[in-house]
């Protein structure tokens, strides 16, 4: 008979895995949520053998966090939402950060090992796992990364809809209009830019238009403002768009634009793709795609939690939705709208 885990208790209890830890760890959980959970763990026959007792038989209580660019907003964001998710849970979290350099994301993951963290979550620098991340997951070091590309036997994925919330955005641009739709897309090799840039070929094709002008950027804020100066100094074909694979880029090009004497929008739209803060901020404020930080954070921690209460799960996927927010940048005077 399999042995009752983590996720069937908080199945059964209609709550998150951890959610379920937090109350068999003790820790305070919204009125009603532990009393539902401690139901489902006795009807279940639930013997607790998870993360509690890992932690009893000498592991550290920590996880690790991989980043590649700490100073970017965005990752800024989902690092604070993995804090507050591990917080709440009880277990410590250790970040490092590979600052974009793939020799520095192997000795940050070599640091961890070292540091014997029960876990990793990973936003890598590049579109392959690493070989010493893919044997350590065999291993039993379970590994939850923010990018398909890594999935494999002990490493989880958490990603947003990216092709979805790409799809949205282009048939936001052509109910308004626009038909000539330039790119900024990413060269990095991840996963997430590669299937932003088929969600837009795939929505303009639908619409019977193709990618009017591209551009390979890095996901820089340079490389937006360098994108930008490509389609107005080319000139032709005329853009009357120009979507960028993250809000990073697409605040480069808006400067640029806006630098240039253009009218956004009403010369060329600009939308991005994360929703940062400071994507709000921008003068005309960016439209862009939200992919949540605390719905991801919550993924992944449910995610590893499980795995560290049963090592023999299969390779899982979870995929986030996105949603929408339309802003000054292609609609003039608007506010977030669904």
């Amino acid at each position: 008979m399999a042995r009752i885990g983590l996720k069937d208790v908080a199945a059964l209890a209609g709550v998150s895995v951890s959610t379920v830890s937090r109350v068999l760890r003790g820790i305070p959980v919204k009125d009603g949520m532990a009393v539902q959970v401690r139901d489902a763990a006795h009807k279940l026959g639930y013997q607790p053998n998870g993360l509690a007792q890992a932690l009893r038989a000498g592991k550290s209580g920590t996880l690790g966090l991989l980043i590649p660019d700490i100073s970017n907003p965005w990752l800024a964001e989902l690092a604070s939402a993995l804090e507050e998710a591990c917080r709440l849970s009880g277990i410590g979290l250790i970040l490092c950060n590979s600052g974009n350099r793939p020799d520095q994301e192997e000795m940050c993951l070599d640091l961890l090992w070292k540091h014997r963290v029960d876990g990793v979550f990973l936003v890598s620098v590049r579109g392959q796992a690493p070989a010493s991340l893919s044997e350590r997951a065999r291993a039993d070091w379970p590994v939850v990364a923010f990018d398909r590309s890594y999935a494999g036997p002990g490493i989880d994925v958490v990603m947003a809809d990216n092709v979805g919330g790409a799809q949205a955005l282009v048939n936001h641009l052509v109910s308004i209009g626009r038909r000539n739709i330039a790119q900024i897309v990413s060269g990095t090799g991840l996963a997430a830019g590669i299937d932003r840039r088929v969600g837009v070929d795939d929505a303009l094709r639908r619409h019977g238009l193709r990618t009017a002008d591209l551009y390979v950027g890095d996901f820089s804020y340079a490389s937006g403002l360098a994108g930008a100066e490509h389609f107005i100094g080319r000139g032709a074909p005329a853009i009357d768009a120009i979507v960028a694979a993250n809000d990073l880029m697409a605040i480069g090009a808006l400067r640029h634009c806006v630098e240039s004497g253009l009218e956004v929008p009403g010369d060329v739209a600009i939308a991005g793709f994360d929703d940062m803060s400071i994507s709000s901020w921008t003068s005309p404020s960016l439209t862009t795609v939200r992919q949540d930080p605390e719905l991801l954070a919550t993924a992944a921690l449910d995610l590893l939690l499980s795995r560290l209460d049963d090592a023999g799960l299969p390779p899982r996927t979870v995929t986030v939705p996105c949603t929408l927010k339309v802003r000054g940048s292609t609609h003039p005077g608007a506010s977030d709208q669904p």
